[in-house]
């Protein structure tokens, strides 16, 4: 049976009462088990941690804080909320090595 698993990445409000911004990633959590499933996870979540947070910053919610800042605490709060090993490990990963275990899937 395939399970579909659902997060949402909500954009930080600085004390505002703007609507969040919020984006929905579906992901098969049994398929998990494939590296490739789970780096085209980690892409979708980076995906929608971008949108969030330009669209915070567009909207004046982030104020001093930065878009990358946002981006990387958005990304780290979307794998913690598939709480998968597989995918926390290749978040922890550098860059490079990312790419090298994207390609080879």
């Amino acid at each position: 049976m395939i399970r579909t698993s659902f997060f949402a990445i909500a954009a930080i409000t600085a004390l505002s009462s703007s609507a969040l911004a919020d984006v929905r990633v579906r992901f098969d959590r049994d398929a998990l088990d494939d590296p490739a499933e789970v780096a085209a996870l980690y892409e979708r979540i980076e995906e929608a941690a971008r949108k969030v947070c330009r669209e915070a910053r567009r909207d004046g919610v982030l104020g001093h804080y930065t878009l990358r800042g946002c981006v990387k605490d958005k990304i780290a709060e979307g794998v913690a909320a598939v709480d998968s090993p597989a995918l926390t490990a290749y978040a922890e990963g550098s860059d490079a090595e990312r790419r090298r275990l994207a390609a080879a899937n």
